[in-house]
């Protein structure tokens, strides 16, 4: 099959020059980033030969074929002849090579390269808006989100005039104003304690927590003393020794913090009295209070205080169980890689929820991943389709939390699987990392309008109550346990957290999900409003696409057979290879027919059997792959 291959090669070769040389010299080409031009067209090429690759194959492997069993085939005089077995052994070795490189071209090569040439076409648009962005930003005095912007901008188009001059304006600015700025990295955003403090002092023994309490109290620290003292009373049980004295300290050193002494003066007393506020309002639980407390006293010290730094991370650590900061999807527009994502969910006591997120946004926290929402809208609706409620929130957060944390009944209730690894949490509620009483928070409708909150105003109609919510609005006494219109903080959602990740790409293009994911999803398609025939069409269809391609093979195989050239002193022609080019042509048309063919028995398969249908594709190709095998050895002179 030596000379079956080299055609091949040959072949192909041709047809991608070909297909190279045609895109630069068509000159009909959409508004480009000058530079990106010569890209454009190569990858623009590149997608012709791929969308090409697999009649290239078929027309190529048609003639060499032809071309291979010109001579030596007197042996083949009676059906199933040794000969032609042998000749199918050959067929098959290189039928497969080339079916792998085909799955592949679909699977992987493919898709890249559109991706690539979607990323060209659409650089101008991103360019005017990184430069639009920067441009603002920097006006607006954030210099590192304007820094970022700018810096894409330059990637995009390196050498752009007016890219590079806001990129220089940019840079300058941020090392200028660099010292003021809260955070020197645009994306470490969230500043944590390696270890959880509420985890570390826990770990301790009783003992030595009560070792760490009285001394604090005999060095007259009585926070500290009242804080390790609490802790150790936790730690008791009822018949621990050590918690009557635990009880004493922390008594005694409340005693001291109300009736304090020996302020040298008033600043010093306020400063008591404020940290005093800041710690009761800890041991009430109120986390967002003390946040701001122990804050404001960490900023007006010039000299840290080690109590003030301690409750601050353990204030901040209970905050964050409840909310998230707003600065943490600042770079949102940058990074997110899913937009307007739908999907739905049934709830445990009947209703439903149907989600939109106009953009999402991973990153990593402490080792795990979490992901930003932009533009999050929920409708529920009642069990019988009627509308209920509309929220929507500028940003969310969500979290994975492990099954181990809920019990039967919250399981029941919540309408959670225990099979599941982790459901996620949205974090509902954020706040900014220094300014008190600025809180992005939710927005409730109860007028059905059939919009979702992103597309309302963007398409200019406003929210239902004829306003367009703001991102950030200003809430006062907002505090740990606050609820907002029947959802709390927080929201649990009915689904493995794995599944949310997967729910990007069953949003966007069902083609571009990986095998795994497709194979997972389709069992709970319809638990997120999809349609389950469509993702199991897709799935039937990538999986059985290497036999679609192998009974291609087999098949023009054997016409190569019937058509091969007569006579053994024939030498192939140059000159042949123009024939092959409208060969080539026909036999794009031929796959073109056989895929559409391919695709509608797929959808009937799906339809009919439902989950089976993969199953019994799979039985059927093998058959017919069996039929044209055997045609194939059968063949005679």
């Amino acid at each position: 099959m030596k000379k079956v291959l080299t055609i091949l090669i040959v072949y192909t070769a041709i047809i991608f020059a070909c297909c190279i040389g045609v895109t630069f010299v068509y000159r009909n080409i959409p508004e480009l980033i000058p530079t990106d031009v010569s890209a454009y067209r190569f990858f623009r090429g590149l997608c012709w030969f791929l969308m090409l690759l697999p009649s290239i194959f078929l027309s190529g492997f048609t003639v060499a074929c032809s071309v291979q069993w010109q001579r030596n085939t007197e042996n083949s005089r009676h059906r199933f002849s040794p000969a032609m077995i042998e000749r199918y052994k050959g067929v098959m070795i290189v039928s497969l090579v080339f079916v792998c490189i085909l799955a592949f071209n679909a699977e992987i090569f493919r898709p890249l390269a559109q991706e690539k040439l979607q990323s060209l076409e659409s650089g101008p648009l991103d360019l005017a808006s990184s430069l639009k962005n920067a441009r603002t930003f920097m006006g607006a005095g954030n210099y590192e989100l304007s820094y970022l912007y700018a810096e894409r901008a330059v990637r995009l188009a390196p050498k752009d005039d007016e890219a590079s001059a806001t990129f220089k304006q940019a840079k300058d600015k941020l090392e200028l104003y660099a010292g003021e700025l809260h955070h020197q990295s645009g994306f470490k955003t969230f500043e944590q304690t390696n270890l959880p403090l509420h985890e570390e002092d826990r770990q301790h023994s009783v003992r030595e927590i009560m070792d760490f309490a009285q001394t604090a109290f005999d060095n007259g620290e009585w926070f500290s003393a009242h804080y390790w003292a609490t802790l150790a009373i936790e730690a008791c049980n009822g018949t621990d020794t050590n918690l009557p004295d635990a009880q004493t300290i922390a008594q005694d050193a409340w005693n001291h913090l109300k009736v304090p002494g020996g302020f040298d003066n008033d600043d010093v007393r306020a400063y008591f009295e404020r940290k005093k506020e800041g710690y009761a309002a800890l041991t009430k639980g109120d986390c967002v209070e003390a946040y701001y407390i122990f804050l404001e006293l960490k900023n007006s010290r010039v000299v840290s205080d080690p109590d003030v730094e301690r409750f601050l991370n353990l204030a901040q650590e209970m905050l964050c169980n409840q909310y998230f900061f707003i600065d943490e999807t600042q770079n949102i527009a940058l990074l997110a890689r899913s937009h307007n994502v739908y999907f739905s969910l049934h709830n445990a006591d009947g209703t439903k929820n149907v989600f939109f997120i106009k953009n999402a946004m991973n990153s990593k926290e402490d080792g795990r991943t979490v992901r930003y929402l932009q533009g999050l809208s929920v409708a529920t609706y009642s069990g019988d389709g009627n509308f209920l409620k509309l929220m929507t929130v500028p940003i969310a957060k969500v979290v994975s939390l492990p099954m181990s944390m809920f019990d039967d009944a919250a399981c029941r209730s919540l309408g959670l699987d225990k099979t599941w690894d982790a459901v996620p949490e949205v974090m509902l509620l954020a706040v900014d990392r220094t300014t008190k009483g600025l809180v992005s928070k939710p927005v409730f409708s109860y007028k059905e309008t059939g919009l979702p909150e992103e597309i309302r105003n963007h398409a200019g109609l406003g929210s239902p109550d004829g306003t367009v919510a703001p991102p950030v609005v200003a809430a006062e006494g907002v505090s740990g346990g606050s609820v907002v219109n029947g959802w709390g903080n927080t929201m649990i959602l009915p689904m493995p957290y794995k599944d949310f990740a997967v729910i990007d790409g069953a949003s966007s293009d069902v083609d571009r999900m990986t095998i795994l994911s497709l194979r997972h999803f389709i069992r709970r398609a319809t638990e997120y409003g999809f349609s389950s025939e469509v993702f199991a069409k897709s799935m039937v269809s990538r999986c059985t696409y290497p036999l679609f391609l192998l009974i291609l093979f087999i098949v023009v195989a054997s016409f190569g057979w019937n058509y091969r050239v007569e006579g053994e002193n024939v030498q192939f022609r140059t000159t042949w290879l123009l024939l092959i080019f409208l060969f080539g042509f026909v036999m794009f048309l031929f796959m073109e027919i056989c895929s559409y063919l391919f695709s509608m028995l797929n959808y009937v398969l799906v339809g009919a059997l439902g989950s089976g249908a993969l199953f019994a594709a799979c039985v059927l190709y093998m058959l017919v792959f069996v039929l044209v095998s055997v045609y194939f050895m059968a063949r005679r002179l």
